[in-house]
């Protein structure tokens, strides 16, 4: 402090108990009155030393820097003592103390050097106010200090200089700017009006109330004040691209208590962003606060008296409450039709009328729902979403429902899908398709797997239903499945990818087939080529025909219609063509026209020469006298 004030004989007592962390404390009622009155403008202030009258050696200096009746505002722990918990009845003194002592001498000292200043004659140098000093001062034995091995005063003109006794110049006065050169030198004063001050030598610039500088202020090469702005320069290279580099910070901090802090300071984080960050520190605790020059403000939370405006508002990995947006609500109160409402988001267009918002209700005892509501032109709709998975709303449009659990998707009236396919009682869909998609991994050759499908059924009888869905049949082929079910009976209808359609019985008013001839499934003693003529026999159901016996037909290339499918699957059925058009094996030049019969070769046919029994007429020539294939219209069983 500046001014230490003092009384004659002033003691007191606590009047209450105080902690070490206590800034404000209580006296005897009345007993405030007889101690000075420090005034803080003028940094005055008083010592008290609070002891127990029964140890006298345990004590604390405390300075009182303001005073209000018994309560006195104290600087605790000071001239080397530490805070201390005190209790009431305390002794309180205004003692004389080392650090007022001090300031005493020091003050005596001044007055010597006032008295010795009071001795110079500077009536050469000054005229009046506003004139120019001119002269060299130490020329005539003017010095700061007499003897001359003191600080003293030389210069003419423009240019001053304040130099130690080894003649250094430790303050240098120029064209209205200020140099400090050494690090004992110090500028103090109320006021200076200057173009330029240096610090070259860590000297110290102080002033109680203003500077002005109508050009640059320099200190230490780090910072200036140009133009009203005060400019933090770092001289420090630029890194490679990821590293950074800082400026020169502001700092805040109480006398020298580093531990609790504040700085604001530049940093260039090179091929990344730019930062202004503010770093708070106190007790064990600190944070950087960084402004980049992107627009981006980061910090670990944010709190405001009355709302954060933004265009979006973006949170460290989104973690709000546990990763969650959380909207409370304490009302336990129902409705006139026994619902409980949460609080909800709203939202609004001004000046406009008409509004949406989104909450959570209770019907207690039945459900709790997840309401969506829009307001406009008198017109409220709400669509909610219940703990048993039921949607309800008046109508949806949309262009996809993916159903992934195998929840029930439930509407009232209708759905509407602008961009789909299927049109039923209950749901419309137009210009795309019902895509049915199912998650399920690839499987196995000869295994196979099913997409989901779209179901048909009564709700009051789940064994009557009807079902269409897609399966893959690994490597052998791909189907598309309509199952019918009733009562005990089901059945499964399959469309496979090579045309191959597979039923139980068909009924209708015709038949079309690509293929001519109608063939019907036996089991034969051997595998027998298209072509080749079959009789019943052999070891099995069927075996080569042989000439002057009966034949039942022929083996199919390509049949238009196939019979007794059931046993398709043995490894010895082959199709065998009863009627129609069919490729049968003929040895021998023929003609378009010809009867055909059986050679001597079993199974193969001839051109009829006789009057052996026809098998059937030729439909093409050849000029081939061996073995080949020939189109043939072919008659049911008989001889040959």
């Amino acid at each position: 402090m500046d001014k230490f004030l003092f009384g004659n004989n002033l003691n007191t007592l606590l009047s209450s108990n105080i902690d070490e962390n206590a800034t404000v404390i209580t006296v005897s009622t009345g007993a405030g009155v007889s101690f000075p009155n420090p005034n803080k403008h003028n940094k005055e202030c008083f010592a008290i030393t609070l002891a127990r009258y029964d140890n006298d050696d345990n004590t604390e200096i405390c300075f009182v820097t303001a005073k209000d009746g018994d309560k006195f505002t104290v600087l605790r722990g000071q001239e080397g003592t530490l805070p201390q918990k005190w209790s009431q009845g305390t002794k309180v003194s205004n003692k004389i103390t080392a650090e007022p002592l001090n300031q005493i001498k020091d003050k005596a000292n001044q007055s010597d050097v006032d008295n010795a200043l009071g001795n110079i004659d500077f009536t050469p140098y000054y005229r009046k106010s506003g004139d120019t000093l001119t002269g060299v001062m130490h020329t005539n034995g003017n010095y700061f200090w007499a003897g001359g091995n003191k600080t003293y005063w030389v210069g003419q003109d423009n240019t001053w200089y304040i130099k130690n006794a080894n003649h250094v110049a430790l303050i240098s006065f120029e064209n209205g700017s200020i140099t400090l050169n050494g690090s004992y030198s110090a500028f103090i004063g109320n006021k200076l009006q200057a173009n330029m001050i240096t610090n070259n030598g860590a000297g110290k610039v102080t002033f109680d109330t203003e500077v002005y500088f109508s050009q640059p202020f320099v200190a230490q090469g780090s910072f200036r004040l140009n133009y009203n702005d005060l400019q933090l320069i770092s001289n420090i290279d630029r890194p490679d691209t990821g590293n950074f580099r800082n400026t020169s910070s502001i700092i805040w901090q109480f006398g020298e208590d580093t531990s609790m802090r504040g700085l604001a300071y530049f940093q260039e984080h090179v091929g990344i962003s730019n930062n202004l960050i503010f770093y708070v520190s106190g007790g064990n605790s600190n944070y950087n606060y960084v402004f980049d020059n992107f627009g981006k403000f980061s910090c670990k939370n944010i709190s405001a008296e009355t709302a954060i405006s933004s265009n979006s508002i973006m949170v460290n990995q989104a973690i709000i409450q546990d990763g969650n947006v959380t909207i409370q609500s304490s009302n336990t109160a129902a409705d006139g039709n026994g619902y409980i409402h949460g609080n909800g988001i709203n939202f609004n267009l001004q000046n406009r009328g008409v509004s949406g918002n989104i909450y959570l209700q209770e019907h207690p005892g039945v459900e709790t729902s997840l309401i969506f509501q829009a307001s406009g032109g008198g017109v409220t709709k709400s669509m909610s979403f219940n703990t048993t998975g039921k949607l309800t709303t008046d109508a949806v449009q949309t262009n996809t429902i993916t159903n992934n659990n195998g929840d029930k998707v439930t509407f009232d009236t209708s759905v509407y899908f602008p961009q789909s396919v299927v049109t039923a009682n209950s749901v419309q869909v137009k210009n795309n398709d019902i895509l049915l998609s199912s998650d399920s991994g690839s499987v196995d050759t000869g295994k196979y797997r099913n997409t989901s499908s779209l179901k048909f059924q009564f709700n009051n009888g789940s064994n009557m239903n009807a079902a269409l869905y897609f399966q893959e049949h690994a490597g052998t082929s791909n189907n598309l499945i309509f199952y019918v079910s009733g009562g005990s009976n089901n059945y499964n209808y399959v469309f496979d990818n090579f045309g191959n359609m597979y039923a139980e019985n068909f009924q209708g008013t015709a038949l079309q087939a690509k293929y001519a001839d109608l063939a019907e499934y036996y089991i034969a003693d051997q595998n027998y080529d298209p072509g080749t003529i079959v009789k019943i026999g052999g070891i099995n159901e069927i075996t080569t025909a042989s000439k002057g016996g009966f034949f039942i037909g022929i083996i199919s290339t390509k049949p238009g219609l196939e019979m007794n499918e059931s046993i398709k699957d043995h490894p010895l059925a082959l199709p065998v063509a009863l009627a129609g058009r069919v490729p049968v094996k003929v040895i021998g030049v023929i003609s378009k026209g010809d009867p055909i019969t059986l050679s001597d070769i079993n199974g193969i046919a001839t051109k009829l020469k006789n009057t052996e029994d026809i098998i059937g007429f030729a439909l093409e020539a050849s000029d081939d006298p061996s073995i080949k294939l020939v189109e043939c219209s072919v008659k049911s069983i008989g001889r040959c």
